[in-house]
């Protein structure tokens, strides 16, 4: 990955996380051989209900989404989420993160999903079209 990354994207859960599994989650997230802030966080729905007690915010998280807005380093998104996945077995994870370097010069684009259990990271391929492949008379 190039020095910078902008990210897009969300991977929904399903079921959402409850308050005590959102508690499970450390609070920063192992990187390597240390940590690290996580490239990867929970979006905690807040919605308000009346009880016999008075009201009650109950939380919820129904997704993952990139840690920060804007462009940052993004090193350890499928490792981050990998780690989520583990952390919360029985639920469902689907969508994408995908990543975008913000060097103009230097074409780099991924996407992170889950497979069957596995943060996998997907590189586009790029693929001439055959046309121009066999055009002897074209400059490149």
């Amino acid at each position: 990955m190039s020095t910078d990354s902008y990210i897009s994207g969300e991977i929904s859960i399903d079921p959402p996380l409850n308050w005590v599994e959102i508690q499970k989650l450390p609070e920063l997230l192992v990187s390597g051989p240390r940590k690290t802030e996580p490239d990867v966080k929970l979006r905690i729905n807040e919605v308000q209900v009346d009880t016999d007690e008075g009201e009650l915010t109950k939380k919820t998280a129904s997704a993952i989404v990139p840690a920060w807005v804007g462009s940052y380093r993004a090193y350890y998104v499928e490792e981050h989420l990998q780690q989520i996945v583990d952390l919360y077995p029985g639920h469902t994870f689907t969508g994408y993160l995908e990543g975008r370097g913000e060097d103009p010069g230097y074409l780099e684009l991924w996407r992170v999903a889950v497979v069957e259990g596995k943060a996998i990271t997907f590189k586009p391929e790029l693929v001439w079209p055959e046309e121009v492949q066999d055009r002897p008379d074209l400059p490149f």
